[in-house]
């Protein structure tokens, strides 16, 4: 199953804002999981959590497991809109698992702890996330890996089919030393209702070296 662990990757792919999910939450958590989890809604109040493997689709390779959990409450009259705010977290130990998707190999425990925010208001689109791990990494046999960052969304719906986006993603490595930061500008056309299109274009600012572009779309029929 897909934890639903932070905001960035509760969102199905069909109706995700952007091409790619935010690159810290790649870094640090899993799209999906073999376990089991309860969910459900007390008033304005949602809550998720689950005991999983914690090696994603593998096999658990040393009986231990890795518990997940978040909390949200939403707010429907503070403005012309809905404020949603959560806090989640997970640990656990997820020995010779790779952490996230794109992250480093884990020797051992990890521990992650997030907050977000988002909110529609009219016509306007914000939201806001922040993940930190502590990892037992493989490259650092002696100390554990701090990896830390955020994203933030803004974007306006042009007509009820259009809506123009834009995010910043920042990550760092406490250990490593390095800091790098990302902007993706996006438009999001949907022609019907199980036809849409997703536009991307992002600037890559690495910790050294020169700043990289590139684009990307994706074309999809949902049904």
């Amino acid at each position: 199953m897909k934890p639903k662990q932070t905001l960035d990757y509760i969102p199905s792919p069909a109706d995700n804002n952007f091409v790619d999910r935010a690159t810290m939450t790649g870094l640090l958590v899993g799209s999906r999981e073999i376990g089991i989890s309860t969910t459900g809604d007390i008033g304005g109040f949602y809550y998720y959590t689950g005991l999983f493997n914690g090696s994603r689709l593998n096999t658990n390779n040393n009986n231990k497991f890795y518990g997940i959990g978040r909390i949200q409450y939403t707010v429907n009259n503070l403005i012309p809109g809905t404020v949603q705010l959560a806090l989640s977290g997970s640990h656990g130990d997820s020995e010779e698992t790779v952490s996230g998707s794109s992250g480093p190999l884990l020797r051992g425990k990890r521990t992650i702890i997030g907050s977000d925010i988002e909110v529609e208001w009219n016509r306007l689109y914000l939201a806001a996330e922040y993940l930190q791990g502590e990892l037992e990494t493989d490259d650092l046999p002696d100390e554990n890996e701090i990896i830390s960052g955020y994203y933030l969304t803004g974007g306006v719906r042009l007509s009820d089919k259009v809506i123009t986006l834009a995010r910043w993603h920042s990550w760092s490595y406490k250990e490593l030393g390095t800091t790098e930061n990302k902007l993706t500008l996006g438009t999001n056309i949907d022609f019907t209702d199980i036809v849409g299109l997703v536009l991307n274009i992002d600037a890559y600012m690495p910790n050294q070296g020169d700043t990289k572009f590139g684009a990307s779309f994706i074309l999809q029929v949902v049904f």
